[in-house]
């Protein structure tokens, strides 16, 4: 919830606090017969990492099996198996279902967090194709270049209606229909991008007292020929005087998120008034019968992907027992409109990214544990339940990560949110790849106090580590650092084109400049420059999240931007690039 996110860093500092103590919960309390997450905040932060080397295989939960260890609190990890009821905005309820399997690998335990693991190699900087374009974009800005991409196609939507900062753009296309959605406004094309219409997304659907907020997604899935689109409102009103709907303020109640699905043709057919094109569920924490907290316990930030059979989806939790809903639903149930029912299991870890591909049928989940530590959750299709991977790699640095415009202020402090989490994550044949944002330097002592002590700079510019891991021996077979000594690169997303391609979009700037995307592919071979996909504009703010989605064609990506105008108005752009791009 980019817009409250923002509010509370300024407002909240307890919140923030109590979210950082969430993310240093530990993994797991295990004993030999039984594998349980524990219910964030029950445990203290400094588990030994131990008790994860050795766990056995056998099958059950400690909540529902009674054998919790002593003075350890155990979450029931359940599967939801209940129906949801679409349309007109009615609630659905809970039914218990099957308890999913749990597994973990048997690995090694991970070093701890304060181990400082460098990388042995950096390998060579970033190529750049020619200097970033600097200044001020102009209304009619359609900014292109035809370097190993075949060709940018850019189209400026102009000022949405209402915007929310930072903007965190997502659109997606199919069938030559786009939908683009940003904080609080959303557009639809009708004709590849490259024109658009605004519309307001609180006017589509009834808010039955909790307003439409903010942090919306969007996905396509062109087998099944649906958009899938995720909506965050606000929560139900507090005590505190004014009463305020905003999630993070006192005496609070739950919000809701949407899940809505529209086909291209539909849209096409409601160009004018594309909320009548769309079919929607609501998800509130009821639903979960008390698993995630009590009423009130908040949903934020969602992420989202598809692939051949499921919506995969997670979201984190607020006020909550856990950090974290990861869930999937059947594509094909939302295709015939009707009832749902969706599966899910819970982390002890808020940001948790999803793997973008759509050749799989297994559920991918990705988080940050310490600065060494990857935690991966794989879910097969009709699986009961989902497996954790806990997987070492080359230390992160983590800190000194600003980077000030022309403005002099920071534009990348919302990477300080949850500073070296998985951004993104995308399946390319049995490898899967993660991205996660830097800062310039290591700390080495006093980490936890005001004033840590840093370490020599390892990065001149905040950077990218992109990880590499194999999905039947679950090693990382490989690192790749994104940097440069004169640019910035930040938020990262990752896309595999229909050929199998690994694309990336980053924000990147010089010292003392503003914001720009600039892309480049993974995938093949190392040396493909980065290339800059729109002009700089003016200050902004960037974070919490940007998209990369499938293209047009087999070998293309469409991916969003904006930027601030001369006269400071914000604008969104939308840009196909690729090998494939305007075929």
């Amino acid at each position: 919830m980019a817009k409250m996110r923002s509010q509370a860093t300024a407002a909240n500092g307890s919140r923030l606090g109590s979210r950082r103590i969430l993310l240093a919960v530990a993994l797991a309390a295990l004993t030999s017969s039984v594998v349980a997450l524990t219910m964030a905040g029950a445990v203290a932060a400094n588990v030994p990492r131990a008790a994860v080397a050795t766990p056995t295989r056998t099958h059950g939960i400690a909540a529902a099996s009674g054998q919790c260890p002593a003075g350890v609190a155990c979450e029931e990890l359940g599967r939801l198996s209940g129906p949801i009821v679409g349309g007109s905005g009615g609630t659905f309820t809970a039914l218990p279902g099957p308890l999913p399997v749990v597994e973990q690998d048997e690995s090694p335990p991970p070093p701890s967090q304060e181990t400082i693991q460098p990388p042995s190699t950096l390998g060579p900087e970033s190529l750049f194709a020619g200097a970033l374009p600097a200044g001020a974009a102009t209304g009619a800005s359609a900014f292109s270049a035809s370097l190993v991409p075949k060709s940018f196609l850019s189209t400026d939507l102009g000022e949405p209606p209402a915007q929310g900062s930072p903007q965190e753009p997502t659109a997606a296309v199919g069938d030559k229909v786009v939908w683009y959605t940003g904080n609080s406004s959303v557009a639809l094309s009708i004709d590849s991008g490259k024109k658009f219409k605004y519309f307001n997304p609180a006017t589509f659907f009834p808010e039955g007292g909790l307003p439409f907020c903010c942090d919306q997604i969007v996905s396509y899935a062109p087998k099944a020929k649906l958009f899938v689109w995720i909506m965050q409102y606000w929560c139900g009103k507090g005590t505190s005087s004014p009463p305020s709907a905003v999630c993070f303020e006192a005496g609070t109640t739950s919000n809701r998120l949407r899940i809505a699905v529209a086909s291209p043709a539909a849209l096409r057919a409601h160009a004018s008034n594309p909320g009548a094109a769309w079919h929607y569920w609501n998800i509130t924490p009821k639903a979960f019968g008390g698993r995630l907290g009590g009423p009130e316990m908040w949903f934020d930030q969602s992420k989202m992907a598809v692939n051949k059979q499921d919506v995969i989806w997670s979201v984190d939790t607020l006020r909550a027992k856990v950090s974290s809903v990861l869930m999937r639903f059947s594509l094909a149930a939302l295709a015939r409109r009707k009832a749902i029912r969706f599966g899910y299991i819970t982390d002890t870890h808020q940001k948790m990214a999803v793997a973008q591909g759509l050749s799989t049928t297994t559920a991918y989940f990705l988080g940050s544990e310490g600065t060494t530590t990857e935690r991966i959750w794989s879910w097969p299709l009709a699986a009961p339940g989902a497996t954790l991977h806990v997987i070492t790699h080359s230390s992160l640095p983590k800190y000194n990560a600003a980077v000030n415009g022309t403005n002099g202020k920071n534009w990348y402090s919302r990477w300080g949110t949850f500073p070296g989490s998985v951004e993104s994550a995308a399946l390319a044949g049995n490898t899967l790849y993660a991205a996660q944002g830097t800062g310039r330097a290591y700390c080495i002592a006093k980490c936890t106090s005001e004033k840590p002590t840093l370490g020599p700079v390892v990065f001149k510019e905040p950077a990218v580590l992109i990880s590499k891991y194999d999905l039947s021996t679950w090693t990382t077979v490989g690192e790749r650092w994104l940097y440069s000594s004169t640019q910035a690169l930040t938020w990262p997303a990752l896309q595999p084109d229909g050929a199998g391609d690994v694309g990336i979009v980053m924000r990147a700037s010089a010292e003392g400049q503003n914001p720009q995307p600039v892309v480049a592919f993974l995938t093949p071979g190392s040396g493909n420059p980065f290339l800059s996909a729109e002009p700089e504009g003016l200050p902004q703010l960037t974070g919490d999240y940007y998209s990369l989605r499938p293209g047009r064609t087999s070998k293309s990506f469409v991916m969003t931007a904006q930027t601030v105008q001369p006269n400071n108005s914000m604008h969104w752009d939308y840009v196909e690039w690729g090998r494939g791009a305007g075929q």
